[in-house]
């Protein structure tokens, strides 16, 4: 989605481990602005993982599988 924050973990190894926002998301490619690049990085979705939220709907709970 779009504003997302994600970590690149596949793809151009030149990218790999960076983190960015997404600026386009489509159905299976999304554009990444990365930190130091003119233009944002097109990468597959499948090669992006948002980064962790603070706090997951299971830590809200209190419980833990």
């Amino acid at each position: 989605e779009a504003g997302s924050q994600v970590t690149v973990t596949g793809g151009d190894p030149r990218f790999v481990g960076q983190t960015g926002t997404v600026t386009e998301a489509r159905r299976i490619r999304c554009f990444v602005q990365l930190e130091g690049r003119e233009k944002p990085v097109y990468l597959f979705t499948s090669d992006v993982e948002p980064l962790a939220e603070e706090t997951t709907e299971l830590d809200a709970t209190g419980t833990e599988g």
